[in-house]
């Protein structure tokens, strides 16, 4: 193989040494912004975290929603008053969310957060789609006043309501819209459940 000339050699020996110059001014400057993998999230980040009281909310069944979620991460849905197709369509995917965890799937509950005018047909069509979502209801409304407080300064898309996701310690630190939303929860959710201790169940 022939060799190079010593100019290109030079040259070649230079631009080794200062590109990674270059770029670590540039990344420093904020001309090329950069986040590692391990730290990227797809949902909206709730900064500082919104704790949720599970104390004010009644699930349909005679348990405490407090054994129900303390310890678990919680994917939470408060279902509109009308549950229309597009509202089961969401809850659908939530259900694959779950499924997708593969064998991480104990550690994550579904918590489906009714209206109180919600008919029993209608809570009878949600539970076909999957009889292990955990039904609850917040008669203090402290819930939703938590739900809002995290989703401030986000807007649903597309028509979907707000997915919310709780970290085992009972704070909203995540939410969801729009049509990708069961997607980038899903992934978040993966790296979460890879590096995370918080929950009982790692």
């Amino acid at each position: 193989m022939k060799a190079l000339p010593p100019r290109i050699t030079l040259l070649v020996i230079l631009a080794m040494f200062s590109i990674p110059l270059v770029l670590a001014w540039l990344m420093n400057s904020g001309s090329i912004k950069y986040q590692s993998g391990a730290t990227v999230n797809l949902g909206t980040l709730v900064s500082p975290v919104v704790p949720l009281d599970w104390s004010s909310v009644q699930p349909v069944a005679h348990v405490s929603a407090s054994s129900l979620f303390n310890g678990f991460w919680v994917i939470l849905y408060a279902v509109p008053s009308v549950c229309n197709a597009e509202c089961l369509e969401q809850v659908t995917q939530l259900r694959q969310v779950h499924r997708a965890s593969g064998k991480n799937q104990n550690r994550i509950r579904i918590a489906l957060l009714l209206e109180p005018s919600l008919s029993q047909g209608q809570i009878d069509e949600l539970l076909a789609v999957d009889t292990q979502f955990n039904l609850v209801a917040d008669a203090s409304k402290a819930t939703h006043t938590a739900l809002a407080q995290a989703s401030s300064g986000t807007s649903s898309t597309g028509g979907l309501s707000t997915v919310y996701l709780l970290d085992p310690l009972g704070n909203i630190m995540m939410t969801y819209n729009g049509e990708n939303s069961p997607h980038s929860l899903s992934k978040d959710l993966k790296r979460l459940l890879t590096w995370s201790t918080l929950d009982k169940h790692s």
